[in-house]
């Protein structure tokens, strides 16, 4: 077996790229109706400035036949969409799910041990076009592919891409909280078999990779046992720049608990302490925007107060969660809450004053640079006079609302910044919100919460 190969399969030697933001899109707007094999099959030569395609999306081999390798490192070209190795077995999906578009690859992982899918080719093709370095003028290249989970990874085990250094290095690309996101996320359209991940050439350039001279442009390795389907890998020249790329690396904290504490404030239970109350979470800085002001109910909670703002125009505003402390990192990977969790909390309206719609809203936000998510308008009324239990379905945050694609931000949830945040619907300048009032609490994130 090629010494690259195993060097891949056992991933040794690597040089790190923390690069777990991938996101999904479906943006693209090359005219696959004419193929759309940048080069056509193996042994063509790229079309100029286009798509260089390393498996077509109906099933074609573009320029580079795909393999696996097993965990005892024994190669096995995938033929007619089958491959079978010791604990990896490739299937095509058009004969197991009829809705599926032709060509995509059921891929299963077992055994508990690594394995992994590759393309690669006798021959070096030129593909540095696609890995043009973006500048004021130009956007650099992305790797992209569809990609659909079915189940998640163990939750210390990673999956990741990797290329080959000349020097027989290799670095890594960690996408496992790309994978976890798109865990039972619909599909983005009607040819491919999941969410589209886009990852800029320069991840793997700005390491040394050579695309001049490659044979290998895409290996994808799994630490755990994963069933996932894989359609359409393909290098896009000038990509770099478009919306929903992953950049290259990120610090954030995975939160991956069955349930998450984000804010809660009760009284203190140790009587003799003079600190009456107790604000507990991940989300434990609090703050009012806009024309809200806070209050601290005796009872617990924490409430948005609207008064003395009669006059002022658009008079809105709201509050945030997010996490303090030295020991906490700001930003959080929420990935895993994707496929069946929630963001739960208490709500009371104790007035909804002169509001015309007498409805809030709830989001989460991002740092600058990423996409924070989708605002959910909670229903007319709710929680007044009564408190409520409220649960959003954190797909309805995350999920692409601007149109039917079903794209989900993973960049954005695997950076989120103000975990919680909640203001009434905004009004025109000629309405204020005087007199309103509404509390929270009880704020968590909750895994397949019980109906």
């Amino acid at each position: 077996m090629d010494i690259r190969l195993k060097e891949l399969a056992r991933s040794v030697m690597l040089v790190t790229l923390s690069a777990s933001m991938l996101s999904g899109c479906m943006d693209d707007t090359y005219d696959y109706s004419q193929g759309g094999n940048g080069g056509g099959g193996g042994g063509g030569t790229p079309t100029p400035g286009a798509i260089y395609t390393i498996y077509g999306y109906q099933g074609s081999d573009g320029l580079y036949p795909l393999k696996v390798i097993d965990d005892t490192d024994n190669v096995y070209t995938i033929e007619n969409g089958i491959a079978q190795g010791t604990n990896i077995e490739v299937s095509p999906v058009s004969a197991i799910r009829a809705d599926s578009a032709e060509g995509s690859l059921l891929v299963k992982i077992t055994g508990g041990s690594p394995a992994t899918i590759i393309a690669e080719s006798d021959t070096a093709y030129d593909l540095s076009k696609a890995a043009n370095e973006a500048d004021e003028e130009n956007s650099g290249g992305t790797l992209q592919f569809y990609l659909k989970p079915k189940t998640q990874t163990a939750t210390d085990k990673k999956v990741f891409l990797t290329l080959p250094k000349s020097d027989g290095t290799a670095t890594e690309v960690d996408i496992t909280g790309t994978y976890n996101a798109f865990v039972n996320a619909p599909d983005a359209d009607s040819f491919a078999a999941g969410q589209n991940v886009k990852i800029p050439v320069s991840c793997f350039t700005d390491l040394g990779i050579d695309f001049s001279q490659n044979t290998l442009p895409f290996s994808l390795t799994s630490e755990s046992d994963v069933e996932f389907e894989l359609n359409h890998i393909r290098l896009r020249e000038k990509t770099s720049t478009e919306k929903y790329v992953l950049p290259c690396s990120m610090d954030s904290e995975l939160l991956s608990e069955p349930a998450s504490l984000l804010y809660r404030r009760i009284k203190n239970p140790d009587t003799e302490s003079s600190q009456k109350y107790l604000e507990e979470g991940i989300s434990n800085f609090v703050s009012a925007w806009g024309l809200a002001s806070l209050g601290y109910p005796s009872e617990g909670g924490i409430i948005a107060n609207y008064n003395n703002v009669a006059g002022n125009q658009s008079a809105n505003g709201g509050i945030t969660f997010k996490a303090k402390g030295t020991d906490l990192k700001p930003v959080k990977d929420i990935s895993r809450y994707l496929a069946n969790g929630v963001v739960s909390f208490d709500l009371q309206v104790l007035s909804y004053a002169s509001h015309p719609d007498q409805t809030l809203l709830v989001k989460m936000e991002t740092p600058q640079g990423f996409n924070s998510s989708t605002s959910v308008t909670l229903a007319q009324g709710l929680g007044y006079p009564d408190q409520v239990t409220v649960q959003i379905p954190i797909q309805d945050l995350f999920l692409e609302a601007s149109d039917s694609s079903n794209r989900i931000d993973a960049a954005a949830l695997q950076n989120v910044e103000k975990l919680f945040a909640i203001n009434p619907t905004p009004v025109d300048d000629k309405t204020d919100l005087e007199g309103m009032k509404f509390k929270v609490d009880n704020i968590q994130l909750i895994m397949d919460p019980t109906p």
